[in-house]
Order: structure tokens, then C-alpha cells, then sequence
């Protein structure tokens, strides 16, 4: 549940935005990044170390394939969220 309550929060967070800042002030200032792209930096940096137990991974931190899915294609979508994400994940 916990899950599908962060997956619509971010779809929310998406759809929401707005296209044009309000000024040019606006738009000097930077967002803050949702704590929830740390956490999916994390959890694939984790699965991408020990793919064999990916499942138990994202149990642990209450996600699903399908979850952690959405939320990269979420992360993608946004250039500030792939910007925060890649200072995370590994390479």
C-alpha cells in the first residue's frame, strides 16, 4: 500500500508541474528533490550488485518490480529528478 501511495504521489508531483516558471527568479531557484529518488538510486544500486536477490531487496524497502519500474520511468521523465538520481546511483 505504502507503495502505491509513493507511485501516485510522484505521478502527482509530475503532472502538476508547472511548464513555465512564474519569473526569472523562479527559475534561478533550485527545486529539492524528493527524498524517494535517493531511495530508488539505492535500491538499484543494491539490485544491480546482487541481482539474485533483487526480490528481498525491494521488499525490504516496500517496492515492487512494477514499483520501482514506474518510479524510474517517473525519474526519467524530469531532468532535475535524472540529475539527482544519477548523483546517487553508481556507475
Amino acid at each position: 500500500m505504502r507503495t502505491y501511495a509513493l507511485l501516485l504521489a510522484a505521478a502527482a508531483l509530475v503532472a502538476c508541474g508547472d511548464s513555465e516558471p512564474a519569473s526569472d527568479q523562479a527559475a534561478q531557484q533550485p527545486t529539492a528533490t524528493p527524498s524517494w529518488v535517493g531511495t530508488v538510486a539505492r535500491v538499484a544500486n543494491a539490485v544491480e550488485r546482487t541481482p539474485a536477490a533483487a526480490d528481498s531487496i525491494l521488499a525490504a524497502n516496500d517496492m515492487t518490480r512494477m514499483a520501482l519500474d514506474s518510479l524510474l520511468y517517473v525519474i526519467a521523465a524530469d531532468p532535475a529528478l535524472t540529475a539527482a538520481y544519477e548523483a546517487v546511483r553508481t556507475k
